[in-house]
């Protein structure tokens, strides 16, 4: 009986993000090049760069008319949106943003609301700050304005935040 002779590590599933934004772990094998018998096998792990990436290579540019006209359809899937924030509620890391996407001579208009999570070492947003928004759709959200008046705007899940 031979030793076996291990092969090249050969990639059996790729590494992806799901639509949260979390890794989902790859796998890789080497098999014997005389037998063909696995010898060992190993995840793929991606790194935090790589995860965001992936994710926001998966976000479709959407606009506003669309996610308004038909939000069922889009619920539940990866967006991006550049936009100006005109309005920052902040609780800790947590934020509610109310952010217009539609580009017009004069800055943006069409508001949806997004709520983020901010990242360790990530700057605070300010009002005023144009950012790209990358996340997921979350169908329409009422609430109620200051003024008393019940609204209801597009909502997203961010996981990035570019400004």
């Amino acid at each position: 009986m031979t030793d076996h002779t291990p092969g090249d590590w050969v990639v059996v599933t790729e590494p992806s993000v799901d639509s949260d934004g979390k890794a989902v772990p790859g796998l890789r094998s080497y098999s014997c090049t005389v037998c063909g018998k696995e010898l060992g096998s190993e995840p793929i792990n991606l790194s935090e760069e790589e995860i965001a990436s992936y994710f926001k290579e998966g976000c479709s540019a959407m606009t506003y008319e669309q996610v308004a006209r038909d939000p069922d359809t889009y619920n539940g899937e990866k967006a991006a949106f550049t936009g100006e924030v005109i309005q920052v509620m902040q609780e800790g890391d947590t934020y509610m943003l109310r952010v217009n996407v539609t580009p017009v001579s004069y800055g943006y208009k069409d508001t949806i609301l997004v709520l983020y999570t901010a990242k360790s070492g990530d700057q605070r947003i300010l009002e005023d700050d144009v950012v790209t928004l990358y996340g997921t759709m979350a169908g329409m959200y009422t609430y109620e304005t200051v003024m008393g008046a019940e609204l209801t705007v597009p909502l997203m899940s961010a996981q990035y935040v570019e400004y």
